[in-house]
């Protein structure tokens, strides 16, 4: 049995994830901020290339999340730019020599009402207080 496909539809709500591999803190802020700007500045470039309208994004020091609608129907391409952009530049910034995200293919998962992507929009938001990473969601 193969494994099941997404099917890429135009106008779609999707929220989605990506793990550092072995969860590592790789995404962990450093003092120069230069992780930060790395992840928001190929985040809104690829957005801006593919069309894509994001609705919600948070880095963790181990992840991201993502809640965004895909107009054009072009949204893998979009997360495999994004992705590897950011690796890149994770690369960089850390002298890292391997890979950056755990190869699978991370959660995405089609919002399929307002009160979904509310949801997905809520849960990434709230997840860095709950996992104690900052004490409030603005930060």
């Amino acid at each position: 049995m193969g494994r099941r496909r997404n099917q890429v539809i135009r106008g779609k709500t999707r929220a989605t994830d990506r793990r550092a591999t072995r969860r590592y803190f790789l995404f962990t802020p450093e003092e120069r901020g230069e992780i930060e700007q790395a992840f928001w500045y190929t985040l809104g470039h690829n957005a801006n290339k593919h069309g894509m309208e994001i609705h919600c994004a948070v880095c963790m020091s181990t992840h991201d999340h993502l809640v965004y609608s895909d107009p054009d129907g072009v949204g893998p391409l979009f997360r495999r730019d994004f992705h590897r952009d950011f690796a890149n530049c994770v690369k960089v910034i850390r002298g890292w020599p391997e890979e950056v995200f755990n190869k699978s293919r991370g959660g995405n998962v089609d919002q399929l009402s307002p009160d979904a992507i509310l949801e997905s929009i809520a849960y990434a938001i709230a997840n860095p207080p709950k996992a104690f990473a900052v004490r409030y969601a603005k930060d």
